[in-house]
């Protein structure tokens, strides 16, 4: 019934003003936010209200219930949200470092491995190779996303049918399928016991800020995901601790 709408709105955004009002006022904020918050709260409930009315289920005396204690609810998970951010940004504090201290650590251990099998190539001798406009750099990506590393192989791999990844390739690779030239990169290029591409010391956010295109304007740059760059080896596991 209209009456019940028109009734049932107002009486909402005088409940929903009056509990943020209160609310407001006792934790002795100053006028202006004590103001805004009675604003929020009153159109909020006045909203709750509203819809309330349009409902033939609940009686009068339920729906002005349900607009009474809705505020407080709203207000309740508020407070709970705010108890909670202090903890998880505690946990983060102490998780983002190990994650990072173990990244850098599989890192160098993939370097080391890389040095021992003589596939590492210095910034100035890629760069000599790409000025001369030979080779191809490989980035190599994860699933989850971010650049993990870039790599050097003298192979044209335009030769080979090089395509970049498109958006569907990436669902594909997301939902366990595999793409061709994905597969030779990874087997024939990025493996670290058979490949052939050159790990670079070539930042990976380079790729991602366009440095590595602004410094190799005509450079062919291949994109690579790799299971593997997000997860260590079983080998690097148990040297890490994981």
């Amino acid at each position: 019934m209209a009456w019940q709408r028109y009734a049932l709105t107002l009486f909402g955004i005088l409940v929903g003003a009056g509990e943020a009002w209160l609310a407001a006022a006792s934790c002795g904020v100053g006028a202006t936010t004590t103001f805004l918050a009675a604003s929020a709260g009153g159109a909020f409930a006045g909203y709750v209200g509203y819809r309330l009315a349009t409902e033939p289920d609940n009686s009068f005396l339920q729906k002005s219930a349900l607009i009474t204690i809705s505020p407080l609810l709203v207000g309740a998970f508020f407070s709970l949200l705010l108890l909670l951010i202090p903890f998880f940004g505690i946990v983060l504090a102490i998780v983002a470092p190990i994650g990072f201290v173990h990244r850098q650590i599989y890192e160098g251990k993939l370097r080391k491995r890389m040095k021992s099998k003589n596939r590492c190539i210095s910034l100035r001798d890629a760069r000599r190779f790409l000025e001369a406009g030979r080779g191809t750099l490989i980035a190599e990506t994860g699933l989850k996303g971010g650049y993990y590393r870039v790599w050097f192989t003298e192979d044209d791999l335009s030769q080979k049918g090089m395509t970049a990844l498109t958006n569907d390739d990436l669902i594909a690779l997301l939902g366990g399928e595999e793409r061709p030239f994905n597969s030779l990169l990874k087997d024939e290029y990025l493996n670290e016991e058979t490949g052939k591409a050159l790990l670079t010391r070539i930042p990976p956010h380079w790729v991602n800020s366009g440095r590595l295109k602004r410094m190799f304007p005509y450079a062919a740059i291949a994109e690579a995901v790799c299971l593997a760059s997000v997860v260590p080896s079983q080998a690097d596991s148990q040297d890490l601790g994981i």
